[in-house]
């Protein structure tokens, strides 16, 4: 994001929700790292994805956020988010109906997420 400074330069400007994002972003990063510490990186494991998936949750939220990012970024973060929920859905296990409902709550949500970013 840039703004006029008071010596009428413009210079990119660290806000409150930049510096959260970029948090919350590292905090998603470390996650992943950690889960690859503790478990063998697989992404057929229900292990490793669940701290996968977490990770990418709290980085998404993070984009959200971040103001400075392209919204291109952040809508791509949100499918990549969107897709590897999917896929852990399906990992686990449950009930092909129950997995295929979820599915739709979180494609719904994602959407919802793109189009507020688009506008």
């Amino acid at each position: 994001m840039t703004a006029t400074n008071h010596d009428k330069s413009t210079r990119p400007q660290l806000s409150g929700r930049n510096i959260a994002g970029a948090c919350l972003a590292v905090c998603g990063l470390l996650i992943i790292i950690w889960g690859g510490t503790l478990e063998s990186v697989n992404v057929l494991s229900p292990d490793f994805m669940s701290f996968a998936v977490s990770g990418l949750v709290i980085v998404a939220a993070g984009a959200c956020l971040a103001t400075a990012l392209p919204r291109a970024a952040r809508v791509a973060l949100i499918w990549l988010t969107t897709l590897t929920s999917m896929l852990y859905l399906f990992i686990l296990g449950m009930a092909v109906i129950v997995s295929l409902i979820s599915c739709v709550m979180i494609a719904g949500i994602a959407a919802w997420l793109t189009i507020r970013i688009l506008r």
